[in-house]
């Protein structure tokens, strides 16, 4: 069985570098983390189920360094994803330096010629306690190697998971949800699999000689079932499997699903001060307000602001003047100031241009003529 989870899980990750190696540097975060998780799946498959001292000795501790790159992969795939942007700040750096201090501590197993490895291999094989005797790392023992992996792995997940909260608590959930739930579930399945990978490992240092207990195989086997879920989950989010790009190209054939585009940090900055500027200013009251002004008060390409309106409100810098001037003449019609005003004169005032595109605004966003929104609603 986990021979075949490993090939489909293999199948996933070529899926994914297929179609967003070009287009998404961002994935590449992704293509690590499950790189790694694949790397450590053949390791522990070639050593406690084909027990076969050729294979283990490729696997075995070569490839430790990436499984402490795990946690910063998901941790920087999670954050770039939430920001829709790819980032990299000089201080990232300091995440992979866990990993370049086991390069260095491997280094004298790794010199090893490969029979030696073979015989450091089945002899685990033959006594699990044998482990400890393995030079596996000139710095830390085994249990000190295991128990570094684990906290860094649990610390990034919960690093990863305050993100998605943060992102989740401040943005729309209901427009980003498909993408919410993707990261959301990338996490959780990770989390998972630590905490199976945490259950053997104290198992296995409880009582070595019991590799091969009925303990661990069910372990590993649960194991097995979960990484199948993180295979598959991709799978169930076409928009990561084709890429954020690909997707919005597709969507007619694929689905709107696929269409899905997270904020980018600079048009969720954007959209900000646009906000402000609205609320504040209220330059919509002026009829002939257009988006070449709004793009020269921020300062900003006007297809930049063109962009932002259309990735993180969903709608048109029309669109968005008209519901800010409708929410205005609402206020307006229930306002003392207004009330020897004509709904005409308070249409015109709020920047309409005319009677009848002020009425079908007006009605469109809310279901109400403004006379029957002044007799019935203001009234109730």
């Amino acid at each position: 069985m986990f021979q075949g989870v490993l090939i489909f899980f293999f199948f996933v990750i070529m899926l994914i570098v297929g179609f967003n190696y070009k287009k998404r540097r961002n994935v590449m975060y992704l293509i690590g983390l499950y790189l790694a998780a694949f790397i450590y799946a053949v390791s522990h498959f070639s050593i406690s189920t084909l027990q076969d001292p050729f294979w283990s000795a490729i696997f075995i501790n070569h490839f430790t360094p990436l499984y402490l790159l795990a946690g910063p992969f998901l941790f920087f795939y999670v954050r770039n994803t939430l920001q829709g942007t790819f980032v990299w700040k000089k201080t990232d750096v300091f995440h992979f330096l866990p990993g370049f201090t086991q390069c260095i501590a491997i280094l004298p197993y790794s010199l090893n010629s490969f029979e030696n490895k073979k015989a450091f291999m089945q002899s685990i094989i033959d006594n699990t306690a044998h482990m400890y005797e393995v030079p596996f790392n000139m710095f830390f023992g085994t249990q000190t190697n295991f128990a570094i992996r684990l906290v860094s792995l649990l610390i990034y997940i919960f690093l990863s998971f305050r993100l998605w909260y943060i992102f989740r608590k401040n943005q729309d959930i209901k427009k980003y949800q498909i993408s919410l739930r993707w990261v959301f579930f990338l996490i959780t399945s990770v989390f998972l699999l630590v905490f199976l990978y945490a259950a053997f490992v104290m198992n296995l240092f409880s009582s070595p000689i019991d590799l091969y207990s009925t303990t661990n195989s069910v372990i590993l086997s649960i194991a097995a079932i979960a990484f199948a879920l993180v295979g598959l989950i991709p799978v169930l989010f076409p928009h990561v499997l084709y890429g954020f790009s690909v997707a919005q190209k597709e969507r007619a054939r694929l689905g709107n699903t696929l269409g899905e585009v997270l904020p980018n940090a600079y048009y969720s900055n954007m959209a900000q001060r646009i906000e402000n500027l609205f609320n504040e200013k209220q330059p919509f009251l002026e009829r002939t307000y257009k988006m070449a002004v709004l793009a020269e008060e921020l300062k900003a390409p006007k297809h930049h602001v063109h962009q932002c309106f259309k990735t993180v409100y969903n709608t048109t810098f029309t669109a968005f003047k008209n519901k800010f001037r409708v929410q205005w003449v609402k206020e307006a019609l229930n306002h003392y100031d207004f009330r020897n005003d004509t709904i005409d004169g308070i249409g015109s005032a709020a920047g309409f241009n005319s009677k009848s595109h002020f009425y079908t605004i007006f009605k469109r966003e809310t279901g109400y003529s403004p006379k029957e929104y002044r007799e019935k609603v203001l009234r109730i």
